[in-house]
Order: structure tokens, then sequence, then C-alpha cells
């Protein structure tokens, strides 16, 4: 979740708005063969970064049209989260790859 936004990943990345939480709406939706499959998400400022067929990452800066900015190609990538300006993914194996998100951005 950022800010009124809950990104949903699984079949996709899913954005919808929640500042009425009684009436949440779907405002944004991507859909691509890298992400179809989606294990995990993580988001940071306009930015999410999706563990799917490679560490997707995708500009939601408009919420209605997010849009893959790039794929990194890491190997079954199954969790990812981030802090101080890195993404860390680890793959079904257990290993750990590091990104300078400077670098997709």
């Amino acid at each position: 979740m950022s800010g009124s936004y809950a990104y949903l990943a699984g079949k996709g990345l899913i954005v919808v708005y929640v500042s009425n939480p009684s009436n949440p709406q779907v405002v944004g939706n991507l859909m691509t063969k890298e992400i179809k499959k989606a294990k995990a998400l993580y988001i940071s400022g306009d930015y999410a970064y999706i563990a799917g067929k490679g560490l997707a990452v995708v500009d939601v800066s408009d919420s209605t049209t997010p849009r893959t900015k790039d794929l990194l190609p890491i190997q079954k990538p199954s969790k990812v989260w981030g802090a101080g300006g890195f993404v860390y993914v680890v793959d079904k194996t257990g290993k750990l790859t590091v990104v300078d998100v400077s670098m997709c951005q």
C-alpha cells in the first residue's frame, strides 16, 4: 500500500484506490507475460518491483496506467523487499540479489 492506493500482484498488477475503505475502486492494471504469475511485490515511491519472470520494474506514477519500465533477468524470484535505496530479491534457491533502485529509475 502506498498513500491512498493498494497494489495487488498475482495475475498481473492491480491498482486499487482505497481512500474510502468501504468502497475500494480498481483504477488501473497491468497484465504482461512477465508478471502474469507474480509472486511478490514491493512499492517504493513511483515504482513497483514485481517478482514474476524476472524482476519487473513498473512505473506507477500514474496509477491508472502503470507501465513496465524494465525487466531484470533474475531467475525465479520468489520474494522482494526494499530499504535504503535498494531492493532485495530472493530466488527459489535462496540466492539473494541486491538491486540499486537508482539504476532502474
